[in-house]
């Protein structure tokens, strides 16, 4: 069990990144696919970076917050289940 946590963990860190990344990517769509800092909607692709930049965001967010709840749980819990 303590592998699939592992994997789990390593791959929620990797997901985190990934979507950090896409803050990243949306913010320089942003400031070359716009004519003017206050429009979110791309003239390229007509999607609105504004709304990608906040989802990108919050789920960064809450898959690093469910990360290192995971190594809490795996640090506390298995340890101490394995130790018994």
């Amino acid at each position: 069990m303590k592998k699939w946590i592992n994997l789990f963990i390593a791959a929620l860190f990797i997901t985190s990144f990934v979507f950090a990344f896409g803050v990243l990517n949306s913010m320089v769509s942003l400031k070359y696919e716009t004519t003017s800092p206050e429009q979110c909607i791309s003239t390229v692709t007509g999607a609105n970076l504004c709304d990608a930049i906040q989802f990108n965001k919050t789920a960064a967010k809450v898959s690093f917050f469910i990360a290192v709840v995971a190594i809490i749980y795996r640090l506390y819990f298995i340890k101490n289940k394995e130790t018994d």
